[in-house]
């Protein structure tokens, strides 16, 4: 289980029954997370994840804002994190990869800047879209009329070099909201290869279906 509370500086700690169940809680005091729980695999019982050292963080950066499983990105066998940071008032945010136990790292593994505002609002596994055997991430961005920006989702393809291959989608107009929501949509079109699905304004969901050579285009 993962929680993320960015408007409180409480920490919320329930260890489960020590065997596989898993608790994280963000503190902004101190800009961490805080994972308890059993990992048979794993020595550590508390897992204190810190922000990049050349990362900005401030009352307003929102470290934490987002988090969710990032599968087995480097395919290790040991599913692995994403966060999202997306910062506030139009400024681009970034996204962090923390690979799993048992290593423990409070480190993060890969570093995801973001290219225009709200990078990192919404972020999901999204299953393995190219079927390499690695698990991929989807990152939301929407952007904002502001910056005269249309909203993004990325697909980050796992790999175990930790190189940032991706896959980009933008919507259709400015400020559309295009990115606001993501998530796996499993495989739709029983291709077997996992697929994606995308919000945007005006109810609107988007699906993009994953290949060897995934389509950028919605079907």
């Amino acid at each position: 289980m993962i929680v993320s509370d960015p408007g409180n500086d409480s920490v919320y700690v329930n260890p489960g029954s020590g065997n596989g169940q898993f608790l994280l809680a963000y503190s902004s005091s101190d800009s961490r997370l805080l994972q308890y729980g059993g990992y048979s695999h794993c020595s550590c019982q508390s897992w204190t994840i810190h922000a990049c050292t050349n990362c900005y963080l401030f009352a307003d950066t929102r470290f934490g804002y987002s988090v969710n499983s990032a599968g087995d990105f480097n395919g290790d066998g040991i599913d692995d994190l994403v966060m999202g940071t997306p910062w506030r008032g139009g400024v681009v945010g970034w996204a962090g990869i923390y690979y799993g136990p048992p290593t423990c790292s409070a480190n993060m593994d890969i570093l995801i800047q973001g290219e225009i505002p709200n990078f990192g609002t919404s972020i999901s596994p999204a299953g393995d879209v190219n079927g390499d055997g690695y698990d991929d991430v989807v990152i939301g961005s929407y952007g904002d009329e502001y910056s005269n920006t249309k909203g993004r989702a990325y697909i980050y393809l796992g790999n175990p070099s930790g190189s940032q291959n991706r896959i980009v989608m933008e919507g259709e107009n400015i400020g559309d909201g295009f990115g606001y929501c993501v998530s796996k949509a499993g495989d739709v079109n029983l291709d077997g290869f996992d697929d994606v699905i995308i919000s945007a304004g005006g109810e609107r969901v988007f699906i993009y279906l994953g290949g060897q050579q995934m389509n950028n285009v919605p079907m």
